[in-house]
């Protein structure tokens, strides 16, 4: 017979959400009942905690801090994350972070939508504010090209160049 202390969390978060009437996870609950374990029940959502915190406790500082504008809407909590790598990796955990959310007073909370938020402004003006290159950097590039033997690099590196003097003006 397993000892309640040596059930880990994520089987304790489990079992928290199977006591909800989870469909899904009622034969967990009935198999928690037969070795006569007994696990916390879902708090209730009075919880001093705000949800942005819960969620960075959930989630975890790598995933949290890929997020924002994290928010109930009715029963989903709707995340944003900043890239779509982050967005899929939150989806991947989905079933781990809405037993946590639930667990700490939001039981409520039935599904996770995950959006990408859209490039922020900054991001955009950092690309629209890449460096030029200068006349003498084009000059410079062309004078390496011509000691290159491999024509695909030296061709690349004179295609560099070109970019550089339309960058500049013109010349050439």
């Amino acid at each position: 017979m397993v000892h309640p202390s040596e059930i880990s969390e994520p089987i304790a978060l489990l079992y928290n959400v199977a006591a909800m009437a989870n469909p899904t996870l009622q034969k967990l609950a009935s198999f928690f009942a037969q070795l006569n374990i007994r696990c916390p029940t879902v708090p209730d959502t009075d919880n001093d905690r705000s949800l942005g915190e819960i969620w960075r406790e959930v989630a975890g500082r790598a995933i949290a801090d890929h997020t924002d504008s994290i928010y109930a809407s009715g029963d989903a909590l709707v995340v944003h994350a900043n890239s779509p790598l982050w967005a899929n990796k939150i989806r991947h955990q989905q079933t781990f972070l809405l037993c946590g959310v639930q667990a700490n007073g939001y039981a409520g909370i039935v599904n996770i939508r995950v959006r990408v938020a859209p490039a922020s402004s900054a991001t955009q003006s950092r690309a629209a504010a890449a460096p030029r290159l200068s006349p003498a950097t084009a000059e410079l590039l062309r004078k390496v090209a011509t000691t290159v033997s491999d024509q695909r690099l030296r061709q690349s590196l004179n295609k560099l160049a070109e970019h550089g003097d339309r960058c500049s003006g013109g010349r050439r």
